[in-house]
């Protein structure tokens, strides 16, 4: 272990001296570089924060106990201690321990990623790989030894928390997964995107031991997880500075392979409850087929099936978040004049506008929606391609094999018309993905004219959103503005003619 140790830093020391002395490197880097291996590190990464005692906390030290005590208060639910109901055995099948082999530790030690960070316990993640054959037997008498006494180590109860600012963004269409209801195609369906507030962070402990025992986990097994949920805490890291520790009365770890695994078991009875919803860990999807005609009956399913997720809510303690419940109409009808109401803890879930109409054509929407996913869409065109060089094949040799067009140029076109009756149209179910005009120059340019007609474009921090609708179309559409005449088009029928021409040509 010490020679491994001693190898790691010589390969720090080396990565360091690279990093300062290459020719890439500029000032900035230089002098970053140097601030931090002197501990001096900006403090303006995070703003002043307000105390609860009204005053405002400027020091790192300071806002990490801030932070530390918010992020503690969050993870909890309003009774804790409260007796969970009652659940019935759903198994006759009992797991109430497990046996841990040197083997079994050995190749989970070797598998470890080293771009990892420190834990709780400052073991470097580099130790733990490189020494994976003398730590495993150790190792393993630990971890049996836990099994056995269903006792969890308290240094591995603790969470270290970094801040990380999320920005608030507008409400925007989510992107959803239309095979659950693939096969309802020809039928309109409602779909609600159910969020639950915190989710992982405000599980009920007691609530998911109960589970867990109805799901044929007990004896020494049950009581370790029980401790391993028990006396929790976290400490917040702020440049360097750590805050005391604050205790987690609630939640699973995030980021661990448990974590998933015991909010699945904690929420798996109301997926059972509710035959019409579709979850990935604490995502939640809920789709309602019906006619065009029969829209007052399923909203009133609805009403009853929000309303059962309300009380199981209540019962195990999980708090629902109406304003952030969305609501949506796949159908190929005109939008509804008079959109039904949707209730849920007395209140109306979000909705998007009029509602959120989508057409169910097969290139209408799915294409766009995945554009930042680019091997998925050339998959199909992959497809096409095929297609095309079987026609080519068995077409008459004295006839011209049949073209088709590329799907590309059809996501384009769909794309470009999607813009079109947003900006143009004023189409009130895009609005959320309505740009704002670009300001024209203050000085008269030959590019003047057209500026006026051309949107702003988002800016984009990475690629995977460079690709996405927004970005890709509004700049698709400033292209169009400055060569063509496309955008005083009063037909959307003649513009995606014309359209495309335009992007057909080369």
């Amino acid at each position: 272990m010490r020679q491994v140790q001693q190898w790691a830093q010589r390969r720090w020391q080396e990565d360091l001296k690279t990093k300062l002395s290459g020719r890439s490197v500029g000032s900035k880097t230089w002098w970053t570089t140097l601030k931090q291996q002197q501990g001096l590190t900006s403090d303006d990464d995070v703003p002043p924060l307000h105390k609860s005692d009204g005053t405002v906390a400027t020091k790192n030290k300071d806002k990490a106990e801030v932070l530390a005590s918010f992020f503690s208060n969050k993870m909890s639910v309003p009774d804790p201690e409260r007796p969970p109901p009652f659940v019935p055995a759903l198994t006759n099948a009992k797991l109430s321990t497990i046996t841990i082999t040197i083997e079994e530790v050995r190749q989970r030690l070797s598998q470890v990623d080293t771009n990892k960070a420190l834990g709780p316990d400052n073991i470097s993640p580099h130790i733990l790989k490189h020494c994976a054959s003398q730590l495993a037997t150790p190792l393993t008498a630990i971890f049996q030894h836990c099994i056995t006494t269903g006792v969890w180590p308290t240094l591995w109860k603790g969470a270290r928390v970094v801040a990380i600012h999320k920005r608030a963004r507008g409400l925007i269409p989510r992107t959803i997964d239309l095979s659950p209801f693939s096969q309802f195609l020809g039928k309109d369906t409602f779909i609600i995107a159910l969020d639950i507030a915190g989710a992982f962070d405000r599980v009920w402990h007691h609530g998911l031991i109960t589970k867990l025992n109805s799901l044929g986990i007990h004896g020494h097994l049950l009581l370790l997880l029980q401790d391993y949920l028990r006396g929790r805490y976290l400490r917040v890291v702020m440049n360097g500075q750590t805050s005391d520790q604050h205790p987690i009365s609630a939640s699973v770890p995030q980021g661990s392979v448990l974590g998933p695994l015991l909010w699945n078991a904690f929420f798996n009875d109301l997926l059972q409850l509710i035959p019409e919803a579709h979850a990935y860990a604490d995502d939640c999807t809920l789709t309602f087929p019906c006619d065009s005609g029969d829209h007052c009956a399923t909203v009133a399913h609805i009403n009853q099936v929000l309303q059962t997720i309300v009380s199981w809510g209540h019962r195990w303690q999980v708090e629902l978040a109406p304003d952030k419940t969305q609501v949506m109409l796949v159908s190929d009808d005109t939008p509804l004049t008079h959109p039904p109401s949707y209730l849920m803890e007395g209140r109306y879930p979000c909705r998007l506008p009029s509602p959120y109409l989508l057409k169910s054509a097969p290139y209408g929407v799915c294409p766009l929606t995945w554009l930042s996913c680019p091997s998925y869409l050339s998959l199909l065109d992959k497809i096409q391609h095929r297609a095309q060089r079987l026609i080519r094949l068995k077409a008459p040799p004295d006839q011209p094999s049949p073209t088709m067009q590329p799907l590309q140029q059809r996501r384009d076109v769909a794309g470009l018309c999607v813009i079109y009756k947003t900006h143009k149209q004023g189409a009130p179910h895009l609005t959320a993905l309505r740009q704002p005009w670009a300001q024209p120059h203050g000085h008269t340019t030959r590019a003047a004219t057209s500026r006026v007609h051309q949107l702003v474009v988002p800016f984009a921090r990475t690629e995977t959103f460079l690709r996405s609708f927004l970005p890709r179309y509004t700049r698709m559409w400033n292209h169009l503005v400055m060569q063509t005449q496309l955008h005083y088009t009063t037909s959307l029928h003649t513009f995606k003619s014309a359209a495309n021409a335009w992007i057909k040509q080369p």
